[in-house]
């Protein structure tokens, strides 16, 4: 008896001190930000990823960023990845 009370709070303990998983509501949407990135965000607006590009070749060369093609269609698979 005294073992199934102590099992009982351990539970509760654990569960109270266990975050509850974190929900990303869809859909996901995609916006360019600032000619520079594009964000994907959840339905509540919370940004999920950044992807950054620059559209000027030794800007782009020098900071090892992408086009901003190959930008968009990676934050396209992020978004595409939602479950």
């Amino acid at each position: 008896m005294a073992e199934g009370r102590l099992r009982r709070k351990a539970e509760m303990a654990l569960s109270s001190s266990m975050p509850s998983p974190r929900r990303l509501p869809p859909p996901w949407t995609l916006e360019e930000n600032n000619n520079a990135c594009f964000i994907v965000r959840d339905a509540t607006g919370q940004a999920l990823g950044y992807v950054y590009f620059e559209e000027e070749p030794g800007r782009r060369a020098a900071a090892n960023l992408l086009t901003c093609d190959e930008a968009r269609r990676i934050a396209r698979i992020v978004q595409d990845g939602q479950t």
